[in-house]
């Protein structure tokens, strides 16, 4: 990808979205960036997931990522008191001591799990000509996982950086899960540079098992700047592959299944409502010690389709809301993830919101003439045409988005990988991104987003499935779970 390339879709993937935060006013910071992380993260916005998410993205099932990269952002920006007595209760785990402002000022259900012993101990590394990955601990779940990394180089290097992770079982076959990650800044101690971060892993049920013993397989690369590597793949080691700055690194880890297993509560809910005589069902909340789970169903007989909640929230009897932390969406059954209270039970815990992001199914394609440069078909006028370049990754299709709610704090990027022409032929596309301009103080409303599609002789018009847009059901909603 150019460099150009990279600097435009690093705008979103390291932070959900940058130029918001550095346009807001720094006395509202915090809480609009709590407000546009959770949107961020039911988006699929998010530090190494966003591109690879839609590179891979299946018709049925969409990726909606976790909120590790922004949980460590908001270290870095905030200063916020940690607790002495609790850093000094992680200094002492082994590992852990470098993790610290994450746990104490990120994901409670996370600070909860270590706080009941729940951490489980790795310390497996893989090194490579010097340069390391260490998996320091994990904690875990039925349905969740989060793996506690450190990487280290050389400080006369340029510090690693993130490429693809993925996990596989004993029989070396990919895990079906989601991915989410976080890192903090580098640091230099003895000689090295020093990177730790969590990858949180999901999979889509809380029935699910995780296998005995996994590998970690994490490619990291080196800036451009340094050329000066060899190939030092080991004689034998034909999955170990390093080409020019790609190094790939395998820690594998056992998973003990009697520390998660039958470590859930199943709330039923069993309730409807009807905003505009379109049916969405709460169907149950499952509750494990990293997450709750919420279960919803669209009626596939909805003349709307029905893309995700926007403002949902999960508030305890004292009134304190336990956030969301992303999701999964399959088509008309999503599930939805706030911070987990398995170890602090409140007295009532209830769901409540006031909207869903949903589209008339008639108008969910989106058709786009290249050559004339013209939007054919598209919702409403919220969309405009923004640009048509060639480049030598593609071509580079840019539109605008105004009109978005105030409510409303997704960063969209809302096209599906796949895409076809006039003719009926199927492309797909390998990369977008997108940003955000504030106009009178109103987050979010007019954005801007890229596709990069393939460079093919098109018969145009080319069309585009919309998996979101920021079209509107409301009706406020008040479920108690207890």
């Amino acid at each position: 990808m150019p460099k150009e390339e990279k600097e435009e879709l690093g705008r979103i993937e390291e932070t959900g979205s940058a130029e918001e935060l550095q346009r807001g006013k720094a006395s509202d910071a915090k809480s609009s960036l709590d407000a546009r992380m959770g949107e961020a993260i039911r988006a699929g916005i998010e530090a190494g997931v966003a591109e690879r998410a839609r590179r891979r993205r299946r018709s049925a099932k969409r990726w909606i990522t976790l909120a590790s990269a922004c949980m460590l952002m908001l270290v870095c920006l905030f200063s916020i008191r940690v607790s002495p007595v609790f850093a000094a209760m992680l200094r002492d785990i082994p590992g852990l001591e470098r993790f610290v402002e994450l746990i104490e000022n990120g994901d409670r259900g996370i600070r909860l799990a270590v706080e009941n012993d729940d951490y489980q101990s790795i310390g497996a590394t893989d090194e490579i000509d010097g340069m390391s990955v260490t998996v320091q601990g994990i904690l875990v779940d039925e349905s969740r996982m989060v793996i506690f990394y450190e990487w280290r180089n050389r400080a006369d290097q340029t510090p690693l950086e993130m490429g693809d992770v993925w996990l596989e079982d004993e029989q070396g076959e990919k895990l079906s899960v989601g991915y989410g990650y976080g890192r903090g800044d580098p640091v230099r101690e003895d000689g090295n540079n020093i990177v730790s971060g969590n990858i949180d892993v999901w999979q889509n049920s809380n029935d699910s098992r995780w296998p005995e013993h996994v590998t970690l397989h994490m490619r990291l690369h080196l800036k451009p700047e340094d050329q000066g590597m060899t190939n030092v793949e080991e004689a034998g080691e034909e999955s170990r592959t390093e080409t020019g700055e790609e190094l790939l690194f395998q820690v594998g880890f056992p998973i003990d299944p009697a520390t998660y297993v039958d470590k859930k509560r199943v709330i039923p809910i069993k309730e409807t409502i009807s905003p505009q005589n379109q049916s969405i069902t709460f169907e149950k909340a499952v509750i494990s010690p990293l997450r709750v789970a919420v279960y919803l169903s669209f009626d596939p007989a909805n003349t709307m389709q029905v893309f995700d909640p926007g403002d949902m929230r999960l508030v305890d009897d004292q009134g304190e809301e336990w956030k969301s932390t992303g999701g999964w969406n399959d088509t008309d059954q999503p599930i939805l993830f706030f911070e987990s209270n398995y170890y602090r039970t409140p007295k009532s815990l209830t769901l409540e919101g006031s909207w869903f992001r949903a589209l008339d199914k008639s108008k969910l394609d989106v058709q786009i003439d290249l050559d004339a440069l013209r939007i054919v078909q598209a919702p409403d006028d919220k969309l405009s045409m923004g640009g048509v370049k060639r480049t030598s990754e593609g071509v580079k299709l840019t539109l605008a988005l105004k009109g978005i709610a105030a409510d409303d704090m997704m960063s969209y990027s809302f096209f599906d990988s796949g895409y076809t022409d006039a003719s009926g032929a199927a492309f797909s596309f390998d990369a977008s991104g997108g940003w955000t301009n504030n106009v009178d103080g109103q987050a979010g409303s007019e954005q801007g987003m890229y596709f990069m599609l393939e460079d093919k002789p098109y018969v145009q018009p080319l069309t585009f499935k919309l998996f979101t847009y920021p079209s509107y059901l409301r009706q406020e909603y008040r479920l108690r779970l207890w």
